[in-house]
């Protein structure tokens, strides 16, 4: 966490050192409130099991918004604590919370290339294509596991400015993941998988942004 904020700000510096000489698009920094929900269906002996998965959280919104065209880019990263996990299988539901675990943690980071259909000096509104990448982790007394997903989805991203370096940003990003990897633990074994997935979830944000 310390090595990420440090990224940022060192990221942050660069910028405003390479501005002082160029010009450049200006650089928005925010953060705010998520609910990410994600949805699995997978196949167990030759039957289907669905999951589900609810939580909240909180994000950060790092991007170049758009100056001599409508296209921006938009990266968000998303730190998230899962409430309620439910499966479905064979006909019969399960449910599991928190409570029930002794970590649930889920990092979800995407990069969006957003077209600004909306671009003036109050309002921006746009949506474009999305790379992302997500990471489950959870143990509880006898069982822990790591969880890789790589997807690609489409984001919305919104910012009403208050002022003219200040503003609400609120939006949502969709991944679908094609592709994960990971393991699952016990005290005396190490279990790992990789392949295709069909997996996708929902992140909707809301929160307060910076132009730089």
């Amino acid at each position: 966490m310390k090595k990420f904020i440090a990224s940022i700000f060192a990221f942050l510096i660069a910028v405003s050192s390479w501005a002082e000489t160029k010009e450049r698009a200006p650089i928005l920094l925010g953060g705010g409130f998520v609910l990410p929900y994600a949805y699995e269906r997978a196949k167990y002996n030759n039957d289907t099991i669905e999951t589900s998965m609810t939580s909240m959280g909180f994000n950060i919104t790092l991007g170049a918004l758009p100056q001599k065209s409508n296209w921006g880019v938009i990266d968000n990263f998303t730190f998230a604590w899962p409430q309620s996990i439910s499966a479905k299988y064979r006909g019969e539901e399960y449910s599991t919370g928190k409570k029930d675990y002794k970590k649930l943690f889920l990092f979800e980071t995407t990069i969006a290339f957003d077209y600004f259909f909306v671009n003036n000096n109050k309002f921006l509104l746009g949506v474009g294509p999305l790379l992302g990448m997500t990471v489950f982790t959870w143990s509880t007394e006898y069982l822990s596991s790591a969880n890789f997903a790589f997807g690609v989805g489409a984001n919305i991203f919104g910012l009403y400015k208050i002022a003219d370096k200040f503003g609400f940003q609120f939006g949502v990003t969709g991944v679908f993941d094609f592709y994960g990897l990971g393991s699952v633990n016990t005290a005396t074994t190490k279990n790992g998988y990789s392949g295709s997935t069909r997996d996708w979830s929902l992140t909707p944000f809301i929160g307060l942004s910076f132009i730089l």
